[in-house]
């Protein structure tokens, strides 16, 4: 699953010039997300690398289903 997400992560990443990337897979049992691959950054150097529901943006977009996206424009 690593390897995976690794790759995709890395595909959407170049495909939509992205910086920086996380992807982050849900535990429907624990209700928490978890950092499993990164872009542009070490998921073991994260500062915060797991999320529950309505925990910050990641949390925000478990808790309304949706996904969210922050741009930076230079």
């Amino acid at each position: 699953t690593k390897e995976f997400s690794k790759i995709v992560l890395d595909y959407i990443a170049e495909l939509t010039k992205s910086y920086v990337g996380v992807f982050y897979i849900f535990d429907q049992e624990r209700q928490v997300a978890q950092a499993i691959a990164g872009y542009a950054c070490i998921i073991e150097k994260l500062s915060q690398a797991s999320f529950e529901s309505g925990e910050g943006v990641v949390g925000q977009a478990i808790e309304s289903k949706k996904y969210l996206f922050a741009q930076i424009w230079q």
